[in-house]
Formats: structure tokens, sequence, C-alpha cells
């Protein structure tokens, strides 16, 4: 029989992973097309890029939440 304890530890660790993840690719993503969007002059690109950064910025909230809901 599978303890409690074990699974609970495997679901935090596996949502934790997830938003760290989450906010590495979208910090990257932020990156790319901030710098495409200033090659290209596109101010469209570049708010993009600011949506991208919000992204990353709201996973590291929830992954606080998380944190601290276990």
């Amino acid at each position: 029989m599978v303890n409690s304890h074990a699974i609970y530890l495997i679901i935090r660790s596996s949502s934790e992973n997830m938003y760290l993840a989450f906010f590495f690719w979208s910090y990257r993503l932020y990156w790319i097309t901030k710098r495409a969007g200033e090659k290209e002059g596109s101010g469209l690109m570049k708010a993009n890029a600011w949506h991208h950064r919000a992204d990353a910025i709201s996973s590291v909230v929830a992954l606080v939440g998380v944190g601290k809901s276990f």
C-alpha cells in the first residue's frame, strides 16, 4: 500500500517542477520576442514580449501559492 505522504510529496514536487519549467520557458520567450520586436521595429511584438514576461511573473506567484498550500 502506498503511503499518502509519499503521494503528497510526488504531487508537490511535480507541480513545483511544472511551474519552474513554465517560468523559465516564458522568460526565454520574453527575450526572444523582445529582440525580434526591436530588430523589426514592431511595437506589437514588444507588447507580446511583455505578455510573456507577465506570464513568467504570474507563474512565480502561483509557485509560491502552491508551495504554501502543501
